[in-house]
């Protein structure tokens, strides 16, 4: 767990609280295979744990779910690329905040992952073993990332019914 910090550093300075910057970041690892998950957490968090050395050596890894629904104050250019990662995913649907934000996009676009958003593919699976990376066509060390659009599609209660 790399967020929130055991004692929050706004609360020690008297700063109000965020709950976007103090919401729960996790780095999960499965062998070889890690996965960074920055839940709403933004440019604050990012410039904390790139100013701790245990945490910013933690912090690679081969998907990485982008904080605060790619807003244009989270995934900065330094914490992307510490992370280095093949895929980024977004999850974000419609709303008026404009997320993802053009800026954020491509910022993450140049860093170089794969981008999948969720208001485009849909449900997006990221399985961890190398029998389901096979199974999703895309092996790759391991993991495979896909969007669901297709297992959606065919599923009996989203097709449209004859009218």
């Amino acid at each position: 767990m790399l967020n929130p910090p055991r004692a929050s550093p706004a609360a020690a300075r008297g700063i109000a609280y965020d709950a976007n910057e103090n919401s729960v970041v996790l780095r999960l690892q499965r062998g070889g295979f890690s996965m960074l998950l920055c839940a709403d957490a933004g440019v604050v968090f990012e410039r904390r744990v790139l100013s701790e050395p245990a945490h910013h050596a933690s912090l690679a890894s081969q998907v990485v779910k982008i904080g605060h629904h790619g807003s244009a104050t989270a995934s900065s250019s330094p914490f992307l690329e510490a992370v280095d990662a093949s895929w980024a995913i977004v999850s974000v649907g419609s709303n008026g905040y404009g997320h993802p934000s053009p800026a954020a996009v491509r910022r993450i676009l140049d860093a170089g992952p794969q981008l999948r958003q969720t208001d485009t593919c849909g449900a997006i699976a990221v399985s961890v073993s190398p029998s389901a990376a096979r199974a999703a066509g895309r092996w790759a060390a391991g993991y495979a990332v896909r969007d669901m659009q297709s297992v959606w599609a065919r599923a009996p209660m989203f097709r449209k019914l004859s009218t």
